[in-house]
């Protein structure tokens, strides 16, 4: 496998735009093409055709097809793929391997020879058929948390219809299970502060829930021809790469009520050389996962339906071939045109499903986004800034208040009211976001602390390395966030930002450019000579112990720190929080990390030692056991037994 050529995405449920079709149609004859051979196998098999249905002038919505005609809508997905999948072909464009995702293996191995297009069409048919009579099983919910952690989760819930069905990125894993399941799901949730939601999934898929709609599936499909494939298809599902030697009608049927692995999936294609990938369907929900899964990479996307689907496909199949053959990494810019608010809104969905890793459905125009979607103003801010920068808001006015701003309705108010009938530009390289507002969730400093150099640039390694989840050993002082890294340049503006609310920059110098500040050395030179000695103001809550052993990764503290109970505990629940990733509330000073929490044994020994290392512990009293130390309480007991007070170090 080369990294010249990108590997195909094909997405599975979600994957509709009402217009792709439609608009494709008037300058591709490939989707009347491939629209009449499913068609063609419909009606031999007695259905009705769905051409008049997607292929008019007014084709039905996602929600409408969902509440009223789901087996058109898996058509509807098959269709949009394929349709792709044979224009980008037919234009020169070819991929070093084609990857589908759940429901998006079967278009996949259509685009791969593996399948007609027709032979296709009869197994999303005998597919409807099968999950028909399971309409009432259950449902699916993504949980913003890794696949360890929503394990947890379901073993906490102790339901056996409840299991993980896909892992689709370092933070965004999902569940299937029967409704009953799912509620509790839901209350637990609830209790530590998660939020749970509801996918727009018919079925409990990859769930043994639907064992006998898989075996009648592949009673229908056993007789259904294949061929050789033409291309390699990685199949997230089973965690390899198809052979002509499988029996892909009985693989097909398995994937009903197996896991999926997408985030490991794409980390193995990457790590085997490929670093290009481009999305072949509607929307760009697999994009964004990408984007999760491999900090640096840019993935393309095809119909992202913010513009004229046909041109958007020429830009592609344009940027191919004008790097000859080798993919383009970022994704063409919507050209020039009017905005509309519909249109705004509807390119701000998407942005923030990508951003925030949310199914686009639950972004409402309306939709709190601290309120009911749990974005805290930190984000938020974050966000708006890079909006301002796609749309080419030079400023923003007078007065504005992040907390104004809280759904995508008024955001998208604010853009066309800012804008005044502006055209879109691409994001450009260098953003120039303003710093976050002061946010509730970061730890205060100790007053009066000085800053030194060796500090600042320990408490950067450590920001930067939770902030992008790389480890901290590759951030080194002169290691270079773009070139090496692989950090482009709007999140290293949107980061610095960050910094100077951290360490209390009320502005940046004149001339300020994030082109001179591109390694963490640049970036603590640039604390040091802005803060001029001053005193940290939102730097990492410290604790008190006598400092550890000298480490590279751990900041040193200001010494002379006094160590209290509360003050440890306190400390406590912020370290927790942040090497968890919960809710600080929910770390009370009596909750069972395991049994309340779900923490494993394994995580709370990890998280002890570095409790140690942090507080000056040199060794564990005789007789330790991390099961007689299961909450925060008893954990600052330890702490305050063990530790001499002469010195302090961060947690």
């Amino acid at each position: 496998m080369t990294a010249s050529r990108p590997v195909f995405l094909i997405p599975g449920q979600g994957a509709y735009l009402p217009q792709a079709l439609p608009t494709l149609r008037a300058g591709c004859p490939e989707v009347d093409a491939v629209v009449g051979e499913i068609d063609d196998a419909i009606t031999a098999l007695g259905g009705a055709p769905i051409a008049k249905h997607l292929l008019s002038e007014n084709p039905p919505t996602l929600d409408a097809l969902l509440e009223e005609d789901v087996d058109t809508l898996q058509f509807a997905i098959y269709a949009s793929a394929v349709v792709v999948h044979r224009i980008l072909r037919g234009r020169g464009v070819e991929p070093s391997a084609i990857v589908g995702h759940s429901f998006g293996e079967i278009p996949a191995l259509v685009a791969a020879g593996a399948f007609t297009v027709r032979d296709g069409a009869t197994i999303v048919w005998a597919r409807n058929a099968a999950l028909r009579s399971a309409s009432d099983a259950g449902g699916m919910y993504a949980l913003p948390l890794d696949a360890e952690r929503a394990q947890a989760m379901v073993a906490l819930v102790a339901d056996p219809h409840l299991v993980v069905a896909v892992e689709n990125a370092p933070r965004q894993t999902v569940v299937s299970g029967s409704w009953q399941a799912l509620r509790q799901v839901e209350a637990v949730a609830a209790t530590l502060g998660v939020r749970a939601t509801r996918l727009p999934a018919p079925y409990p898929f990859h769930n043994p829930l639907l064992a006998e709609a898989a075996g009648r599936f592949a009673e229908q499909i056993a007789s259904v021809p294949r061929g050789p494939l033409t291309a390699p298809v990685y199949s997230p599902i089973l965690g390899r790469f198809y052979s002509d030697a499988d029996d892909l009608n009985v693989l097909l049927s398995r994937h009903l009520t197996v896991p999926v692995r997408f985030c490991a999936a794409v980390r193995a294609l990457h790590a085997r050389g490929s670093d290009s990938f481009l999305e072949c369907g509607a929307r760009g929900t697999l994009a964004g996962l990408v984007r999760a899964a491999l900090p640096g990479v840019t993935p393309t996307v095809c119909l992202d339906g913010r513009g004229d689907a046909v041109r958007g496909i020429e830009s592609v199949v344009e940027s191919y071939g004008r790097a000859e053959g080798k993919a383009a990494r970022r994704q063409p810019a919507p050209e020039a045109a009017e905005l509309s608010r519909d249109r705004v809104l509807a390119e701000l969905r998407e942005f923030y499903a990508a951003a925030l890793e949310y199914p686009v459905e639950v972004l409402e125009e309306d939709a709190e986004l601290e309120g009911d979607l749990g974005v805290d103003s930190l984000k938020q801010t974050e966000l708006v800034a890079r909006v301002g920068e796609r749309y080419g808001l030079s400023e923003m006015p007078e007065g504005f208040r992040i907390t104004d701003h809280g759904t995508l309705g008024r955001i998208a108010d604010l853009v066309m009211s800012v804008s005044a009938g502006a055209r879109v530009t691409e994001a450009p390289a260098v953003g120039g976001a303003q710093a976050p507002a002061a946010d509730d969730n970061d730890p205060p400093a100790p007053e009066g602390a000085v800053l030194s150099r060796d500090r600042v640039l320990a408490e950067l390694r450590e920001f930067y390395a939770a902030a992008l989840e790389y480890p901290v050993e590759v951030l080194e002082e002169d290691a270079e966030l773009e070139g090496d890294l692989g950090v482009d340049s709007l999140k290293q503006t949107e980061l610095v930002a960050r910094v100077g609310e951290r360490y209390g920059l009320s502005e940046m110098p004149e001339g300020f450019r994030i082109t001179d500040h591109g390694t963490l050395g640049r970036i603590a030179d640039l604390v040091m000579s802005v803060s001029a000695g001053a005193r940290v103001t939102e730097a990492p809550a410290v604790g008190g112990a006598q400092a550890p052993a000298a480490d590279d990764n751990d900041p040193p503290a200001p010494e002379g720190a006094v160590l209290s109970r509360d003050r440890v505990l306190a400390e406590l629940r912020e370290f927790y929080a942040a090497a968890l990733e919960y809710p600080v509330e929910v770390l009370e000073e009596d909750a069972e990390l395991e049994g309340d929490l779900g923490v494993d044994s394994l995580k709370q020994t990890e998280l002890v030692a570095r409790v140690g290392e942090r507080y000056g512990l040199s060794e564990m009293p005789e007789g330790f056991r991390i099961t007689d130390h299961g909450t925060l309480g008893r954990i600052a007991d330890l702490v305050i037994r063990n530790a001499s007070a002469t010195a302090g170090s961060h947690l």
